[in-house]
């Protein structure tokens, strides 16, 4: 499997206005949802919202990797957006 299999063109986001931490989950989730790819959008929400909770999910250079183990997955799936002026995730850089 690649990330051209899990990323579908409606789960990118592009030059995405400023917005929260809790924004951004919210809108990505929302867009695996649409895509079909969510049994319980709510659900799993919750759990990305949890998983953000015991660690920062940022990398380095301004990357960010929410995700959380949830049965209300149907199917892996990536959703994808660009902040350029960016959001907090607590990312050890700083960035």
């Amino acid at each position: 499997m690649s990330l051209t299999d899990l990323l579908a063109v409606d789960c990118i986001i592009v030059d995405q206005p400023a917005c929260s931490k809790d924004e951004i989950l919210t809108k990505l989730v929302g867009l695996l949802d649409r895509a079909g790819k969510l049994a319980d959008a709510a659900a799993f929400l919750d759990a990305v919202r949890e998983r953000e909770e015991t660690g920062s999910t940022g990398l380095e250079q301004g990357v960010a990797v929410p995700h959380a183990r949830s049965d209300a997955v149907r199917e892996p799936a990536l959703a994808f957006a660009i902040v350029p002026e960016g959001i907090d995730f607590r990312a050890l850089d700083g960035l």
